[in-house]
């Protein structure tokens, strides 16, 4: 196509020296008329087929997508950096997870930026073990929940599908996160990011999260 194109420039090129001091016949603009139409329909269908190119390179990979539902500081402590004193907490995290493209995924890692009254923290990956409950209260009453590590439940038989819902937890330790006053609920923006197999990052955000402790 790129050499028809060119084609088409060039004899353009000649028409215009041979015909710019003479006037167009009705055929010559029959011609020209033809030929800047066909250029036309070619600039669409080019566009046309770029942006089918980008949609067949976008679902030849995974693409996750999901929202945070639980958040949950299970423990605060402290921690002696550089001989300073500095609060820790163990915050776990359930998400609620699925496919945008029909790519199935499994996942290697997660990562974790919180932001607090004006501050970061990163929070460093810990594994759950299968002995880690949730227990909490709605109207029904007090439950449990057994708290599944989201990557190691995310396999090569039960990976991440397109638009089929999984979940599970992931577990932090942060530092320099300190517990609010008394009755005073603890808030954050949360950025979580999952690496998948091949590498690739998948964005979760959830803003303004309450974590019960």
């Amino acid at each position: 196509m790129a050499s028809v194109l060119a084609a088409i420039v060039s004899l353009g090129e000649s028409l215009y020296e041979h015909y710019k001091d003479r006037p167009l016949s009705a055929y010559m603009l029959l011609v020209l008329s033809v030929g800047a139409f066909w250029l036309g329909t070619y600039r669409a269908w080019e566009k046309k087929a770029d942006e089918l190119d980008q949609e067949k390179a976008r679902n030849a990979k995974p693409e996750i997508a999901g929202r945070v539902v639980h958040a949950v500081v299970r423990m605060f402590g402290s921690s002696r950096n550089h001989g300073i004193q500095t609060p820790t907490c163990d915050i776990a995290i359930k998400l609620a997870i699925t496919g945008k493209t029909a790519v199935d995924a499994t996942l290697k890692d997660a990562e974790l930026l919180l932001e607090a009254a004006g501050r970061k923290y990163i929070g460093q990956r810990l594994s759950l073990s299968r002995w880690d409950m949730y227990q909490y209260s709605d109207r029904s009453g007090a439950k449990s929940e057994k708290m599944n590590d989201l990557i190691a439940s995310i396999t090569y038989s039960n990976p991440i599908r397109y638009r089929i819902a999984s979940d599970g937890w992931l577990d932090f330790l942060v530092e320099g996160l300190a517990l609010p006053e008394a009755d005073m609920p603890l808030r954050a923006d949360m950025t979580i990011t999952l690496v998948d197999e091949l590498g690739d990052k998948h964005v979760i955000v959830g803003k303004d999260v309450v974590m019960r402790h």
